[in-house]
């Protein structure tokens, strides 16, 4: 009977050891995913599954600006980068906004990995847009005749959820910020260069 005693004891006592360890190991794992996912959200880590796609994902701190995300465009692509400058509300589809100038983004054609960086400031009572890569400046927008309501802004921009992908004749949302009282914002989306000339073709044919 006490040896059936010591045997249970030591065999508890290994099952009792076991378990914590596995609870430390399985808590360690947890921290270190953890540790994983708050490096992607940092860097916009992204993982190409079909490289015919172009993949999207924001960047939760970067020295480029306050707000940014990261672009995998396949080499082939070509996008038009918009801004908008008019009034719209949450139900309003960003790629029907009139554009108030528009860009062709020709270095991107044989394929780019860039951190795309937006930011607003007011000068002289008007909002001023700059949008720029790490390696070039793509506009800098000045909204005249600037109206503040005096009611908050409201603005969107990537999630920071994980990625995102887009086949390359799907519209990218950017960004939009308006002013909740007077309605009138700004937006910004990437356009697939061949809608954006069927789109123009069908207006001149018009």
């Amino acid at each position: 009977m006490k040896r059936f005693s010591l045997l249970t004891l030591l065999l508890s006592t290994a099952i009792a050891a076991l378990l914590v360890s596995q609870f430390v190991m399985m808590r360690k794992l947890v921290e270190a995913r953890n540790e994983i996912d708050v490096v992607r959200r940092k860097y916009g880590y992204i993982k190409v599954n079909d490289p015919s796609l172009t993949y999207v994902n924001a960047i939760a701190e970067n020295e480029q600006g306050p707000a940014a995300m990261r672009l995998i465009v396949p080499a082939g692509s070509r996008y038009m980068l918009h801004l908008s400058d008019t009034k719209f509300d949450h139900e309003t589809k960003i790629d029907t906004l009139p554009a108030a100038t528009t860009i062709s983004l020709n270095s991107w054609r044989n394929g780019a990995d860039v951190t795309l960086s937006y930011a607003i400031h007011m000068e002289n009572g008007n909002p001023v847009v700059h949008v720029h890569t790490e390696t070039e400046t793509l506009l800098t927008y000045k909204v005249p005749n600037w109206t503040k309501s005096g009611q908050p802004n409201e603005g969107t921009g990537s999630p920071l959820d994980g990625q995102r992908e887009f086949s390359t004749d799907e519209t990218i949302p950017i960004m939009t910020w308006r002013d909740t009282g007077t309605g009138r914002g700004i937006a910004l989306w990437l356009e697939p260069h061949a809608r954006y000339a069927a789109r123009r073709n069908k207006q001149s044919d018009e």
